[in-house]
């Protein structure tokens, strides 16, 4: 037997000495798991508000079990010499259904009915772990594996007073500090992490010109500029005027330059569609929310946030774009055509009369526009200068970055000269960005304060997994949207 699960009572936790301080050894196996079902687990948390060394016993294996669950891991490893001891937490199994003679009103009957539960899906890799004679008759009446604590076990029963008092002493202090607890978005099941990472080969030439194409169909080229428009004029106005035609060298500019130059503009944004989708898609945030639940602030609080494994922290970019609902770019519109317009015989003899007068020189886009000269682009004023001057106040109550802004490194840290407590969660946005061939990795989040004992520190694991994007249907639809919001004629 190589592995061994042992489904240990409560007095394993509050009689015995410190699990690293144990003989795991006399089991003779390679490995032992430590399971705490449900009812121990409820039993450590009801003396929580006890008195002396069960209060403290409780809250010590209260806090490592919350940091498990807050971690992701159901399982701890137990440091050991000879042997591999893990720890772990069983909220899930139920007694067994075939123990009709158990009652499951009592807490060492639950415990002896899931150590049936276990017996019966690991067979002979199972024992209940007990000092009570109780448990361990009615685990053999159902032929149930278990094992005696020995004595040696135990911690001596004369406790020193005065440690008692100097441990009440911190306990009281402890609670006069910071305390903290973090609420991380989008965890999954398994208190991890996932984030997609997207890949996106480039266009082929053969693709991009089945794009421009497409473009073209969409988006023709006006060469007709001879009739004039049905519903121009009312027909009353038409019988006064006729229609003129916009000039060769209007119709010139758009068909050889406008026109072209509107294609390739297009075609540079097909070209940059697969970075541009990768440059949005691969923005990676972790949204992290601490609070101070303490009974004081924190007083020379910093935040850090520690990458381990194969990614990188950054601090998000006024440039970044966190709400990724979508790609957020577009096909510049086409430019309109010339058109012509009605004229009377009135205007067609008052043109020919200033090309005569102008020498040949074209009057007939003549416009008088007025203006207020004078007036100054505020912009452009230097008066903003005094703003940017003044010298940068900074909050006691607010977080600042620490260090250079670098693009990524393994290392953030945030600081605040006065966290207040009992005030709403902040919330910290952290860049993640992967390492090349990277899959997973861990993010370490710590708080230390001056005022605070033991530092606040959790691990948050994550996982990449690949996307595919496809640029070229994502140029397809932005032919599609500009179709849309083209006018009707």
């Amino acid at each position: 037997m190589s592995e061994l699960y042992l489904i240990a009572d409560t007095n394993l936790f509050f009689e015995c000495k410190n699990l690293e301080e144990l003989d795991w050894g006399l089991f003779g196996v390679a490995r032992i798991v430590i399971v705490v079902c449900k009812p121990v687990q409820e039993e450590i948390d009801k003396h929580k508000n006890a008195s002396k060394r069960t209060k403290r016993t409780a809250v010590k294996y209260g806090g490592i079990f919350r940091a498990m669950l807050k971690s992701g891991s159901l399982e701890k490893p137990i440091e050991h010499a000879d042997v591999d001891i893990a720890l772990r937490l069983d909220p899930s199994t139920q007694p067994s259904p075939n123990s009709g003679q158990l009652d499951y009103s009592s807490n060492d009957d639950r415990i002896v009915g899931i150590t049936k539960s276990y017996f019966e899906k690991y067979s002979g890799s199972v024992k209940l772990l007990t000092h009570d004679t109780g448990p361990s008759a009615t685990a053999h009446s159902l032929d149930v594996p278990y094992q005696f604590i020995p004595d040696d076990w135990l911690r001596p029963t004369d406790e020193n007073p005065e440690l008692n008092n100097a441990l009440q002493e911190i306990e009281a202090y402890k609670r006069q500090e910071p305390a903290f607890e973090i609420n991380i978005e989008k965890l999954n099941e398994a208190g991890k992490l996932v984030f997609d990472v997207p890949e996106c080969e480039p266009l082929t030439p053969a693709e991009i010109d089945g794009l421009v194409l497409a473009l073209k169909r969409t988006s023709p080229m006006v060469t007709d500029f001879r009739d004039a428009p049905s519903s121009a004029l009312p027909s009353v106005v038409k019988s006064i005027a006729e229609y003129q035609s916009p000039s060769d060298a209007d119709i010139q500019e758009y068909q050889k330059v406008k026109y072209l130059d509107w294609i390739e503009q297009c075609k540079r944004v097909f070209e940059r569609t697969p970075e541009a989708m990768l440059a949005l898609e691969s923005q990676l945030f972790l949204s992290v929310k601490i609070t101070n639940t303490g009974s004081r602030p924190a007083e020379m609080s910093k935040v850090r946030f520690e990458a381990q494994g194969h990614l990188r922290v950054r601090r998000p970019q006024n440039e970044d774009v966190t709400d990724q609902e979508g790609l957020h770019f577009d096909l510049p519109q086409p430019p309109a055509a010339p058109e012509g317009r009605w004229i009377t015989s009135i205007e067609r003899t008052m043109q020919e009369g200033l090309l005569r007068a102008g020498q040949g020189k074209d009057f007939s886009k003549l416009v008088l526009v007025g203006s207020k000269p004078g007036f100054l682009n505020p912009l452009d004023s230097q008066t903003n200068l005094a703003v940017a001057a003044r010298p940068q106040h900074r909050d006691a109550e607010t977080f600042y970055w620490r260090g250079s802004p670098d693009e990524s490194s393994a290392l953030l840290e945030l600081e605040c000269q006065n966290w207040r407590h009992n005030s709403k969660a902040e919330e910290f946005l952290i860049g993640i960005q992967p390492t090349e061939g990277g899959t997973s990795g861990v993010i370490n989040c710590s708080v230390v304060a001056n005022n605070l004992t033991h530092n606040f520190s959790i691990n948050i694991p994550i996982s990449f997994e690949k996307r595919t994007l496809s640029a070229f249907e994502k140029c397809n639809s932005l032919i599609e949207k500009l179709n849309r919001t083209l006018p009707m004629f």
